[in-house]
């Protein structure tokens, strides 16, 4: 009995000692706090720009944002929210004179007015449409988020 109760001892001890070592090893912790990427676009006739940020957050990257705003995100915190595009699909742009282009297969959802200065333009594309200018996006002169 008492040598049963040694080796259950033992095998505590072991597992408490490898547990430690295994938890207390100084493995990183996962951030899942947002990933803000800000695209400042200027505006020359305008003489202003425009931000696209894109914000992407949850533990596989699995929710995405493009916000197009008048001002650069300030700690993280996005203001002035013009357009919403939310969603993992292409999000394609050019800027066209003072127009902002952009190619979606869904069309943005619009939060506040802009200024008659700010232009922008969304283009609906069905789904082959979209296929066919995502392999020449380069050649059409668009950029890709």
């Amino acid at each position: 009995m008492k040598r049963n109760m040694t080796l259950i001892l033992i095998a505590l001890v072991t597992i408490a000692i490898i547990s430690l070592v295994y938890y207390g090893s100084g493995e990183p912790t996962y951030d899942y706090s947002p990933v803000i990427k800000a695209i400042e676009v200027p505006l020359y006739e305008a003489n202003k720009s425009v931000f696209i940020i894109e914000k992407v957050w949850g533990i596989n990257s699995e929710h995405r944002e493009i916000i197009i705003s008048e001002q650069a995100p300030i700690n993280g915190a996005i203001v002035d929210v013009a357009y919403i595009y939310r969603g993992q699909l292409s999000f394609l742009y050019k800027l066209e004179s003072d127009t902002l282009v952009v190619y979606l297969r869904n069309e943005m959802e619009k939060k506040l007015p802009y200024g008659d200065q700010v232009k922008v333009t969304q283009v609906i594309l069905d789904n082959p449409s979209m296929m066919k200018l995502l392999e020449t996006y380069d050649e059409e002169g668009l950029e890709k988020l």
